[in-house]
C-alpha cells in the first residue's frame, strides 16, 4: 500500500507516458509494467487517454531545450529560441511560450513570438538551442493582438538524396521515400542531424536539392577532408592533386610508398 503520496503533474504525465509505451510491447511483463504505471495515476481509462502529452525526448540537445521550455512555461517566462529556417538560415525569436504537446512522434511548443507578434508551432527537434529569460509575460494581452500563423512553423523540410545502394534507404533515422531509381524524397527537421546520417552511411550518397543543403554538405565534406590531411601522422606525404594528374593523363603519378 502506498499512502500519503503526492505526484506533481509533471510526474503523473511521465507515469501516463511510461504507461503508454510499455502497452505497446509484446511481452507479458511489459504490459504488466504498464498496468502498474497506470494504478499509481488512478488512471481509469478516461477522457486522458486522448491528451497529446510531451514525449520524454532521449537526445541530449533536445532534452535539454525541453527542460527549459518546460521550465518558461511553468514559470512564464519568456524564452529566446534558435532554428534554422527552411533556406538554412539561422533565426532567432523570443517567445512567450504557452504549451508543449506531441503530435506524430513529435513534441512541439505554441506561444507568442516576437518581434513578429505572431502565434507559432515549432517542432523542438529543429530548435539549435533555448535561453530563458527573467522577463514574465501574460498571455492575455499578447493573445489578443497576435496573428495566428496555422501553419506549422517549423514543419518538415524537404531534401531529394540519391543513394548508390537504394537497399539502405530503410537504414536511416528519417522516412525516405523513393521518387525514381536511386533517387528518395527526405523529410527533415535539423540539416545537421541529416548530413551527420549521410556522412555516416556506408553508401555513397548525393544531395540533388535544395542547392543550399547540397553546398553545406560538399563544403562539410571538404572541410572534414582537409582536416584529415592537414593531421595526418601516418602517411607524411600528401596526396596528388586532382589538377595534376587530370594534365598527366594516363602517366602514373609515384606515391614515394
Amino acid at each position: 500500500m502506498l499512502g500519503n503520496v503526492l505526484v506533481t503533474d509533471r510526474q503523473r504525465q511521465g507515469l501516463l507516458y511510461l504507461a503508454e509505451q510499455y502497452e505497446k510491447l509484446e511481452s507479458e511483463h511489459a504490459r504488466h509494467l504498464s498496468g502498474l504505471f497506470r494504478r499509481l495515476i488512478d488512471h481509469n481509462g478516461s477522457e486522458e487517454a486522448d491528451i497529446a502529452l510531451p514525449l520524454f525526448p532521449i537526445d541530449p540537445a533536445e532534452l535539454s531545450i525541453f527542460d527549459k521550455i518546460n521550465q518558461s512555461v511553468e514559470a512564464r517566462t519568456k524564452v529566446d529560441i534558435h532554428y534554422i529556417d527552411g533556406q538554412g538560415s539561422m533565426k532567432s525569436v523570443r517567445l512567450s511560450p504557452y504549451k508543449m504537446y506531441a503530435y506524430d512522434r513529435e513534441n512541439f511548443v505554441v506561444g507568442y513570438c516576437e518581434p513578429g507578434k505572431q502565434i507559432r508551432f515549432f517542432a523542438l527537434s529543429g530548435l539549435l538551442s533555448s535561453d530563458v529569460s527573467d522577463t514574465k509575460f501574460d498571455l492575455t494581452p499578447l493573445l489578443k493582438q497576435a496573428e495566428v500563423v496555422p501553419e506549422l512553423a517549423n514543419e518538415a523540410n524537404i531534401a531529394y538524396v540519391r543513394l548508390s545502394a537504394p537497399s539502405y534507404a530503410g537504414s536511416f533515422p528519417f522516412r525516405f521515400e523513393a521518387v525514381d531509381a536511386g533517387l528518395f524524397r527526405v523529410e527533415y527537421y535539423d540539416p545537421l542531424k541529416l548530413l551527420a546520417a549521410l556522412f555516416a552511411s556506408p553508401v555513397e550518397a548525393t544531395i540533388e536539392a535544395p542547392k543550399w543543403l547540397r553546398n553545406l554538405y560538399v563544403n562539410q565534406l571538404e572541410k572534414k577532408l582537409r582536416y584529415f590531411i592537414e593531421n595526418d601522422s601516418i602517411c607524411q606525404s600528401p596526396p596528388a592533386k586532382m589538377e595534376s594528374k587530370k594534365s598527366e593523363g594516363s602517366k602514373l603519378v609515384p606515391t614515394g610508398g
